[in-house]
C-alpha cells in the first residue's frame, strides 16, 4: 500500500469515529500504523506527522492506552 493509499484509510478512521463506530475506527488506525511502520512517508515528514496525529486523536477519543506511544512514534 502506497502512502497515498494510507491517507484515505486515515479519513475512513475519522469518519468511523464521527459516527460512533469505535471498533472500526481503531481497526483502521491499526491498518494505517502498520503501513507507516513498514513504509514511512517518502514525501515528507509533515504528511506522516499529520497522519500520526489523526491516529493519536482517534486513540485518545476511544480511550486507547496506546495513544502516547503513537505520539512518541510520530515525533521520533
Amino acid at each position: 500500500m502506497s502512502y497515498h493509499a494510507i491517507e484515505p484509510v486515515t479519513g475512513l478512521a475519522s469518519l468511523a469515529l464521527a459516527r460512533g463506530a469505535f471498533g472500526e475506527a481503531v481497526a483502521q488506525v491499526e491498518t494505517v500504523l502498520s503501513r507507516l511502520r513498514v513504509q514511512p512517508d517518502s514525501e515528507g515528514v509533515c504528511r506522516a506527522f499529520s497522519t500520526y496525529l489523526v491516529c493519536y486523536d482517534i486513540l485518545v477519543s476511544v480511550g486507547d492506552g496506546c495513544s502516547g506511544a503513537v505520539l512518541a512514534e510520530a515525533s521520533a
